[in-house]
């Protein structure tokens, strides 16, 4: 339901990022080719946290946990970083200049982080969330780690969509906040910070504009 939506922030990070070295994908639920995708990633996962091979692939889901197993950012980093035997590289080799705090060196191994976002209504989201595997950790975001308004204390994306109560306390914000939060706490620094929010909030000004909001 988010794919063409004038006020979906997700193909804003795609944007931000661009298309280097795959940086970031975006995937539709439903497409047969894109759900085999997330199917490899999701059996992929299993007995991939303590695991030593000369490549490892992790992936973790970007949503709040219901079941299954829970990381913050800093357990992420911390985890790869002290792996023996493993390179990280950021979310993906893509995103491993961007990610210095992110990234060691060995020279025999490589560690690859997948996150998945769940990119869509709340609700909707979350009905995603319940197909996924519960063996994928869900990666988990405190409500003060993501940069709201600073005049409204809501999502930026507030103006370009109605969301339910306040975002400080039930944690509703759009897919770009989510994503901002999770760069900056793994170590990408504020110049992509800055970035992804300024584009968020181009995109905000131009849906109210497209629907003659002042």
């Amino acid at each position: 339901n988010e794919w063409g939506r004038a006020s979906n922030s997700g193909i804003v990070v795609k944007h931000t990022l661009g298309d280097e070295d795959d940086a970031c994908t975006i995937l539709v639920k439903g497409y047969k080719p894109h759900d085999a995708i997330l199917e490899r990633l999701f059996e992929s996962e299993r007995g991939q946290a303590n695991a030593i091979s000369p490549s490892r692939e992790r992936t973790v889901i970007l949503f709040p946990a219901e079941t299954g197993p829970v990381m913050d950012c800093e357990t992420l980093l911390g985890e790869l970083r002290a792996s023996p035997s493993s390179t990280p590289a950021g979310w993906d080799t893509g995103i491993q200049s961007k990610c210095p705090a992110a990234t060691t060196t060995t020279t025999t191994t490589t560690t690859t982080v997948n996150v998945v976002v769940l990119d869509g209504t709340w609700n909707h989201a979350r009905k995603m969330a319940t197909k996924i595997p519960s063996h994928v950790p869900r990666l988990s975001l405190s409500a003060s780690s993501v940069r709201l308004s600073e005049e409204t204390n809501e999502s930026l994306l507030a103006p370009a969509r109605r969301y339910r109560g306040q975002a400080s306390e039930n944690g509703r914000v759009s897919t770009l906040e989510a994503v901002e939060a999770v760069f900056r706490e793994m170590g990408a620094g504020e110049e992509l910070s800055a970035t992804l929010l300024a584009n968020l909030k181009l995109r905000v000004e131009a849906v109210r504009l497209q629907n003659g909001r002042d």
